[in-house]
């Protein structure tokens, strides 16, 4: 009786642990949501309790080891961004703008011709009615510019033109820094579809390797199962890392499906220069930081520009020749020429307003640039610090932790091969090593891929040979 209880108590526990759902923690470590739990086979349920659900198995294909050889080089995208690149294109047309902005400000009023006649009477003059009649042109010259408000205003607008020009430079370092990670999402899932590519094939050698035994089967086929989706995803993903760096590069979308790139996913290019450097040169040539400050001293001419608009300007008119007519009274016409001037007394607008408006500006913007100096210096600091740590943690990988991981997996196979131990052993060691290979590859995009490129997004391009 106590044996019947026994196996009425040990059945239904064995049978709902075969049958249970994986919890969430598991299913995201698969990849897989809302799926259940794979069938265990009763001889690896000891074990399965203390191993984590299976990860999607990767190999490091040969790419990784060198370079992508063939397709589309980091320099050749640069080239087709700077030209092609439809962003680019809208705010290249700023600058001429700008350049109209400065014909504009130069330009001087045309002079005027004013006719007219004066005395002409309803009828006939007569003795008893005595008039005199007059004729005359007068020219209305340009206004005088007493002040020089025209070239100060010209200098206002070269000023704006060279903001312009920084703006649109910083455009290009976004760009390029959209470029950057465009490229090395191309790479990354170029390489992990390799990957993947690799480790579908073992996967299927593995199934062939477990000969007949139900439970070993099962086991690898779910594996394979797992990995195939997981190439399904990785494709799924370089075909809209494709297109985003067609869109980018204004290639057309017949030709983004097939579009490749090539390089090494790896750091090859010498370390940066030391932080100090890369601060001092940051400071000297970000575009953004530069647009700032040539901003101010546009500001500042705009307030020498509201200061001379005090004064207006000076009309001025000359009338070369003047005929006056005495009908009726027997006289000989008269003829005279005629000059004045109209200026404008600044006794109550004398344009405070605008004098005070451009001055606050001016302590507004500098303001900024004091910040944003100081925003650079961390960028900086930020991305040396970032890169030198990846540096040294990817080198920790390749050098330590690969090798390592690689000869525990192929001993394991070697001693399932030759009957020493069982599929779950070698399975386990797999697992673990397709773990540390997803950690490489999540440290090479995520971290080192983002943090080689910060430098150069951060100190404006300081080695646009980064990948090549």
């Amino acid at each position: 009786m106590r044996g019947n209880l026994l196996l009425g108590t040990i059945i239904p526990m064995f049978v709902l642990m075969l049958f249970r759902s994986g919890s969430a923690e598991e299913i995201q470590q698969a990849g897989m949501r809302e799926r259940p739990e794979p069938f265990t086979p009763p001889r690896a349920l000891k074990e399965s309790k203390t191993r984590k659900r299976p990860v999607i198995p990767l190999e490091l294909p040969a790419e990784v080891e060198e370079e992508i050889a063939e397709g589309l080089s980091l320099n050749d995208a640069l080239q087709r961004l700077l030209v092609a690149n439809r962003d680019l294109a809208v705010k290249n047309q700023d600058l001429p703008k700008a350049r109209a902005d400065i014909l504009s400000a130069g330009l001087i009023e045309n002079p005027a011709v004013f006719l007219d006649s004066e005395g002409i009477p309803y009828g006939n003059y007569s003795p008893q009615k005595p008039g005199e009649t007059s004729y005359g042109a007068t020219v209305i010259f340009p206004p005088l510019d007493v002040s020089g408000k025209r070239r100060k205003r010209i200098v206002v607008a070269r000023r704006a033109e060279k903001v312009l020009e920084a703006l649109y430079q910083d455009a290009v370092r976004q760009e390029i820094d959209k470029l950057y990670s465009a490229y090395i999402d191309v790479l990354e899932s170029t390489l992990k579809r390799a990957a993947l590519q690799q480790a579908v094939a073992r996967r299927r050698a593995l199934v062939d390797r477990t000969g007949k035994a139900t439970a070993e089967i099962g086991e690898a086929a779910i594996r394979r199962a797992y990995t195939e989706i997981a190439l399904r995803e990785a494709e799924m993903n370089l075909l809209q890392a494709r297109r985003e760096l067609a869109r980018l590069l204004a290639i057309p979308a017949e030709q983004a499906d097939t579009l490749a790139v090539r390089g090494p996913i790896r750091d090859q290019a010498p370390p940066p220069p030391p932080t100090e450097e890369l601060i001092l040169l940051a400071l000297q040539v970000r575009p953004d930081l530069a647009a700032f400050q040539l901003s101010v001293e546009r500001a500042q001419a705009n307030v020498q520009l509201s200061r001379a608009e005090v004064w207006d300007d000076i009309l001025t008119f000359y009338t070369p020749y003047q005929a006056v007519t005495f009908p009726s009274q027997g006289k000989q016409s008269a003829t005279a020429w005629e000059a004045g001037g109209l200026a404008v007394v600044p006794i109550f607008e004398r344009n405070q307003g605008d004098i005070a408006r451009a001055g606050a500006n001016v302590s507004q913007l500098q303001i900024q640039v004091r910040g944003l100096r100081e925003q650079v210096i961390l960028e900086v600091q930020h991305a040396a610090a970032e890169y030198a740590l990846t540096r040294q943690l990817v080198q920790k990988y390749e050098r330590t932790i690969l090798p390592s991981a690689r000869r525990l997996r192929d001993e394991k196979l070697r001693h399932f091969d030759q009957e020493r131990a069982g599929l779950d052993t070698f399975l386990t060691a797999e697992q673990d090593y397709d773990e540390t290979i997803q950690r490489y590859l999540l440290t090479v995009r995520n971290k080192y891929g983002q943090s080689r490129r910060n430098p150069n997004t951060y100190v404006c391009n300081i080695n646009d040979n980064l990948y090549d």
